[in-house]
């Protein structure tokens, strides 16, 4: 199993970003369950927010529907609650809570490996399989 993050949803529909054909090709590559959140996809639609890229969330929603290996776990005050733990306990870090929630998820799951660029991951310890 792999984590999705929300910098991996944006560069598989977003052509433009540096890491579109990465990210296509590690769906294209990747056969098994995938897991995200709810916490990661909100940023998605948070970065696709403008009314030029709205659109974008409706092609990625296809996918969160209809994706029978996708797990997606629901955001809610546990979730919410650990995150922010983990986020007051780290303040040499600069991770959000979403990222926070994100690791303790990937923790949980005994996932190491996340469709991401981002550093943050691998400053917690995940492979950042984008990077």
């Amino acid at each position: 199993m792999i984590f999705a993050d929300a910098f991996y949803w944006i560069a598989l529909v977003n052509e433009g970003d540096e890491a579109h054909d990465r990210a296509v090709a590690a769906a294209a590559s990747h056969f098994g369950r995938t897991i995200t959140t709810e916490w990661a996809l909100a940023e998605v639609c948070d970065a696709f927010a403008s009314q030029r890229n709205r659109r974008l969330v409706d092609r990625l929603r296809s996918i969160w529907r209809l994706d029978e290996t996708l797990i997606l776990v629901a955001a809610d005050h546990d979730w919410f609650a650990r995150g922010l733990d983990l986020f007051c306990s780290r303040p040499d870090k600069d991770w959000s809570l979403t990222d926070c929630i994100s690791f303790l998820v990937m923790q949980d799951h005994g996932v190491t490996d996340a469709l991401t660029g981002d550093r943050h991951s691998t400053q917690a310890g995940f492979n950042a399989l984008l990077a």
